[in-house]
């Protein structure tokens, strides 16, 4: 139990949910909170899916404790912008199904998450006041106390989120930091400034790029046995390049009809956008599957495959009004903004990236409707001496926080961090 809102000393209490993994060997040396990227992860949720091996990588020697930030999944206040699930399903289907490039398709899919904005403005109106970062930095501090530990001990993994609240953590209770694991690095400053995520993931696609090359590499080495991409010995990871584009090319023209089956529906430029984009993030598991994928849609105009994987796989972040909620309660108002701006940031960051360019510019896109201000947003410091450094890890093939932002924190924290630099 925390308090909604840590600006008012009245505040009603709300309920976060957790989830423990129990140390396995003695004597236990503390208790390890967990947290997911997102924003949007749920840490309960990773507990029950990977707690066995968290604890196996700290030689069961923690508690593994998860907990799903306010707002998210379990945890109030509840971010609720739709009176059903088919009207959520509606409106996911209706901005996956856009074509994303052009400044008519970027209009309606703004459109839309201007219906979002006024459904979550009206039906959470209270929640999305009352679930940023701060916030959470804040409740993490609670759990800490709740737990019996002196200092936290925290590690962020997978993606962008945890950085900014481990480092938002940092900033406002820096006597507090114990051991704290940093791995995928954002640089929370660019997260805060006028284009909020827009700027931050400008520079993030920039890995994502030679993410995508990695796997056009190993599809092209290992030959048509391996891979149902390649057709003939000696085909470039340029020739699959330029096959690729060519489908994506062909998509923004007319998609492809799925008709029947299981999973009708259409496939579009940003359908496959996105599962690409997915695939970048687990390599060993869905690059195989990826290639089958894009043969199915390359040689034969077949969507049925990707049809089946998006319907399992959960929506980028565009779809996701509770961390839409946060992303938007953490940056500044982005109302002012034109489509035209977003246009132009559009093309530039397509221009680094052809796959992440386009999905990653549409994640703040619905901030430029959002009706919710927070009650506290932190905007810094991030420089000052904690109590105990923070280990920073960056990879060199990140394809959502790449290492830049790793080096750039470690020098505005000094002496305060330390980066250790992942090669894959």
């Amino acid at each position: 139990s925390v308090p909604l809102d840590y600006t008012n000393v009245s505040s009603r209490p709300i309920t976060l949910s957790l989830m423990r993994y129990l140390a396995t060997t003695t004597p236990k040396l503390g208790s390890l909170i967990i947290e997911p990227g997102g924003p949007g992860g749920s840490g309960t949720q990773m507990v029950w899916t990977t707690g066995a091996n968290i604890s196996r990588v700290v030689d069961g020697r923690y508690d593994i404790v998860g907990f799903d930030p306010r707002g998210i999944n379990q945890s109030e206040p509840r971010v609720d912008c739709w009176e059903n699930d088919e009207q959520r399903a509606v409106y996911a289907r209706a901005v996956q199904q856009l074509p994303s490039d052009g400044k008519s398709s970027l209009a309606e899919v703004d459109a839309w998450y201007e219906v979002m904005a006024n459904g979550c403005a009206e039906r959470s109106a209270e929640a999305i006041q009352h679930v940023s970062t701060a916030f959470v930095a804040r409740d993490v501090d609670r759990l800490r106390e709740a737990l019996g530990e002196e200092k936290l001990i925290y590690w962020g993994t997978l993606s962008s989120e945890v950085l900014w609240r481990g480092a938002t953590y940092t900033g406002i209770f820096p006597e507090n930091v114990g051991r704290v694991v940093l791995d995928a690095c954002e640089y929370p400053v660019d997260g805060r400034s006028a284009l909020m995520w827009g700027k931050t993931s400008l520079d993030n696609v920039v890995d994502s790029s030679s993410s995508t090359v990695a796997f056009l590499e190993t599809c092209s080495s290992v030959g048509p046995s391996r891979c149902p991409l390649v057709k003939v010995e000696g085909t470039t990871a340029v020739d699959l390049r330029l096959e690729i584009e060519g489908l994506l090319m062909s998509l923004s023209h007319r998609p492809i009809p799925v008709p029947g089956g299981e999973h009708p529906g259409i496939v579009t430029r940003y359908s496959v956008l996105s599962f690409l984009y997915q695939s970048l993030y687990r390599p060993n598991v869905i690059w195989p599957r990826l290639a089958e994928v894009l043969d199915a849609l390359i040689t034969h105009q077949n969507g049925t495959l990707l049809l089946q994987e998006l319907a399992w796989k959960d929506n980028l972040a565009p779809k996701s009004e509770e961390g839409i909620a946060v992303i938007c309660s953490d940056a500044v108002p982005a109302n002012t903004i034109s489509l035209e701006e977003w246009e132009a940031q559009t093309r530039a960051m397509t221009a680094k990236s052809f796959i992440s360019g386009e999905i990653r510019s549409l994640h703040t896109l619905p901030c430029r409707t959002w009706l919710g201000r927070p009650k506290e947003r932190y905007v810094g410091n991030f420089s000052q001496k904690l109590a105990n450094p923070v280990l920073l890890i960056g990879g060199t093939h990140d394809p959502a926080t790449p290492l830049r932002n790793a080096r750039r924190l470690a020098h505005d924290m000094g002496d305060s961090a330390r980066l250790i630099v992942h090669h894959g």
